[in-house]
């Protein structure tokens, strides 16, 4: 059994734009409650085979997870795991018109997905469009020109 969380919004700048800021991970814990901090603890940051750290709120917990795919400023995939359960994250930023669709995808798998609810669903996609809705609005305020 696997369970699919997304999220995606348009923001009003190109993909580069939305790169240069979302690929600060030291300031992920400022756009979403739900991420206390992120950090990379082997390889070179946004290189395929590096590992981060990524320490969540609910429930609090350290994840683990290796860059698996990495093709700055459009996609990012990162999989790993904690308590039972295999987890893909991927994050897309594709170039539409004069906008940049941001999207995000995170697939859970394993045993203890039969705890995953529609409440803890709902919960964890509203972190997303904190964090990507805050994220669209910082890159969005800075932009000088699109």
């Amino acid at each position: 059994m696997s369970v699919k969380l997304e999220y995606s919004t348009l923001a009003a700048c190109s993909p580069e734009a939305v790169w240069k800021l979302f690929s600060q991970t030291d300031l992920w814990a400022q756009w979403t409650t739900f991420i206390q901090g992120a950090r990379w603890i082997s390889g070179e940051p946004w290189q395929q085979g590096s590992e981060m750290e990524l320490t969540v709120t609910q429930p609090p917990l350290k994840l683990k997870g290796k860059l698996v795919e990495a093709k700055p400023p459009f996609v990012f995939r990162i999989d790993g795991g904690a308590m039972g359960m295999t987890v893909q994250h991927e994050f897309a930023f594709v170039e539409q018109a004069d906008k940049t669709l941001m999207a995000t995808r995170m697939t859970l798998s394993g045993p203890a997905t039969v705890f995953i609810n529609d409440g803890i669903k709902d919960r964890a996609v509203k972190g997303f469009a904190q964090w990507f809705d805050r994220l669209k609005t910082e890159v969005e305020s800075g932009q000088k020109a699109v």
